[in-house]
């Protein structure tokens, strides 16, 4: 299966592109991309096919599909429809700021947080009407900054694509989707997905980026959240998971270090020695000999 880059996109710049189709193919051909990418339905009908599940859509219809995710479409004869195209440098340097992301994020589908986090089953957003006419001209015009690129052109396309976030985050966030937006439901399968991959790399860049957030902005939200920073709580998380196994398991101390995400064997050593004032070798031995207050008196 082919991914798709910037380099094959016509009528963009280094990380944001997009372009108008008009079509009667009854098939495309799957494929990833390594950017995101929003799809929508200017005239026609057809399906819409993300990671083998299918959409239909019809004029108004507004998709979402984030990078690495397997599209497809297959069209009921002609169909026209209008992609947008950004990378995670364009997301996490330019578009997030500390007003709309976690908006945006609810937006934004991640099987790594159990599928679409906003509880919305479908990547989809409908507009009628009035705001269906704006959507259009904002697209248009997007198109046409992109091809003539005049002078500050990067920048009224930036204003142009948070404005298209906006106006989902509006439709979605309207009374019969406020279910949709608690913010704290949004960190709380965060923490989720962290204590499920702790043995993974897991790092604030990293992390960060499966959010489009920026490292700095993430780092202030997770600390704000949890009264800690990103690497302090996986750090505690990590050793925590290691010393259980420790006390109640016969696994090599290697393995423990390698299972829970350690780098070495002296992080791993500092580590208990921070959180639990003594060596793995001395917590196993303790718990041997039944020495509960020794092995939990510092515990995380």
């Amino acid at each position: 299966m082919k991914t798709l880059s910037f380099n094959v996109i016509k009528n963009h710049d280094e990380h944001t592109g997009a372009h108008k189709i008009v079509t009667t193919q009854r098939r495309g051909d799957p494929h990833r991309h390594d950017f995101v990418e929003l799809i929508y339905i200017c005239a026609g009908t057809g399906t819409q096919y993300i990671d083998g599940v299918a959409y239909e859509v019809g004029r108004g219809d507004f998709l979402y599909v984030n990078y690495g995710k397997t599209h497809d479409f297959l069209a009921n004869g002609s169909m026209t429809y209008i992609e947008v195209m950004f990378d995670l440098f364009f997301l996490s340097r330019e578009l997030i700021n500390s007003k709309n992301a976690f908006d945006i994020l609810s937006l934004t589908e991640f099987s790594e947080f159990h599928g679409d986090i906003s509880g919305n089953p479908d990547p989809i957003v409908t507009f009628t009407g009035q705001e269906r006419q704006a959507v259009e001209h904002i697209l248009e015009d997007i198109i046409e900054e992109l091809r003539c690129k005049k002078s500050l052109y990067k920048n009224v396309v930036r204003d142009y694509i948070e404005a298209l976030f906006l106006k989902m985050i509006r439709k979605l966030s309207s009374a019969d989707h406020q279910e949709y937006y608690d913010k704290s439901d949004v960190m709380r399968q965060m923490l989720e997905y962290i204590q499920n991959n702790f043995s993974a790399d897991l790092t604030l860049e990293t992390l960060a980026e499966k959010c489009f957030y920026s490292p700095a902005y993430f780092s202030r939200v997770f600390k704000e959240k949890f009264g800690m920073g990103f690497k302090s709580y996986t750090q505690q998380l990590r050793t925590k998971k290691a010393v259980e196994l420790l006390q109640t398991t016969n696994m090599p101390i290697k393995t423990i270090i390698s299972y829970c995400g350690f780098h070495d064997k002296n992080s791993f050593y500092r580590a208990t020695q921070k959180f639990y004032g003594a060596t793995p070798t001395a917590l196993r031995k303790a718990a041997n000999t039944a020495e509960p207050d020794y092995i939990f008196k510092n515990r995380p």
